[in-house]
């Protein structure tokens, strides 16, 4: 977080907060946790993925129920968690990482330096450099077969086309990037 200052952090949280919520404001509950989650520097993008990951999970459930960024504190804590671990080192993955060959290799080996000097906004900056690479390199079928997989995940999502859009777009990518073994960072 050393890169991004107050307002900007809880800008971003609030736009993605108006993209996949009903609701235009968050509660001064949800400021207070904000405001928590901004003085014990979680990630913007921890946040993000949380915010994501929790409006998806709701949106696929028959039973919907109001979801605040207060209901994601243990999920946002949770996402913290496992970046945190990934930061020091921690797990399997780095073994999978250090098998890929080529240029990706390379990449993912400059990601696990930059996350173990503590750089990680640029390690996640070569996480997406890393996808988007490898979806651009990817024959068009490939593409093509991930996306409509996607596509047919999210058909049922009662939410607005263009969030429908985005999640089958990373959705098609996390899939095909899943299907050519290339591990991920985070």
């Amino acid at each position: 977080m050393n890169s991004i200052d107050k307002e900007e952090y809880f800008r971003k949280i609030e736009g993605a907060w108006r993209r996949w919520s009903r609701f235009l404001f968050l509660s001064s509950r949800d400021m207070e946790f904000l405001e928590e989650l901004w003085l014990e520097r979680i990630p913007l993008d921890v946040v993000l993925r949380s915010l994501e990951g929790g409006f998806t999970a709701v949106f696929r459930k028959k039973k919907k129920r109001m979801i605040t960024l207060w209901n994601l504190k243990k999920k946002i804590y949770g996402e913290e968690k496992k970046f945190r671990e990934k930061m020091a080192g921690a797990g399997e993955k780095w073994q999978e990482i250090f098998r890929v060959e080529g240029e990706m290799g390379e990449l993912l080996k400059r990601a696990h330096r930059l996350l173990k000097e503590g750089q990680a906004e640029k390690a996640l900056e070569l996480e997406d450099l890393i996808t988007e690479k490898m979806w651009k390199e990817a024959a068009e079928d490939e593409r093509e077969k991930a996306l409509n997989w996607a596509k047919e995940r999210v058909k049922n999502l009662k939410i607005s086309s263009e969030a429908k859009e985005e999640i089958a777009l990373k959705g098609a990518k996390r899939r095909l990037r899943e299907r050519k073994r290339i591990p991920f960072i985070f």
